[in-house]
């Protein structure tokens, strides 16, 4: 059974591990090379963050996702809050569960509680980037614009 709650300090090792398997899968690593010490220590900033959230999934008692969000105004609405996803991991062995939907619901919830008018999604191009996408657009998600990176 698995279970979505709001993560504490005591969660910063397992957030950072599934951080640092979000990087090895992103291609990120190759601009970016944190420790999970350096992970650590961000996650615990985040949670004490009043305009954060971070969120984790337990399943057999272990975390084994985490969704990272916060509420921010636009550029061209600062008075407009809206949440915004900052991190978003499933372990590969929880895929294809509920997990991942309920981490955006809890995640939809807060932002609507929070006074978010909306909220952003994103998925990894090169992990399962397809099936997020669908599922994204079933809980009525529409692709809104794509980022892309450069190595400076």
């Amino acid at each position: 059974m698995s279970s979505i709650r709001r993560a504490t300090e005591a969660d910063a090792p397992a957030i950072a591990r599934m951080g640092m398997a979000f990087i090895e899968q992103s291609g990120h690593g190759r601009m970016f090379a944190p420790t999970l010490g350096e992970l650590e220590e961000r996650t615990r900033a985040m949670i004490a963050v009043p305009d954060c959230a971070v969120f984790v999934a337990d399943r057999d008692g272990a975390p084994c996702a985490m969704l990272v969000g916060a509420i921010v105004g636009t550029w061209f609405a600062p008075t407009k809050p809206f949440a915004v996803e900052l991190a978003w991991w499933v372990d590969p062995e929880a895929r294809g569960t509920t997990i991942a939907v309920r981490l955006v619901l809890a995640y939809e919830a807060w932002a609507r509680e929070s006074g978010a008018l909306a909220a952003t999604m994103s998925s990894l191009e090169g992990c399962n980037g397809e099936i997020v996408g669908t599922m994204l657009a079933r809980m009525g998600y529409a692709r809104g614009e794509t980022t892309s990176y450069k190595e400076l």
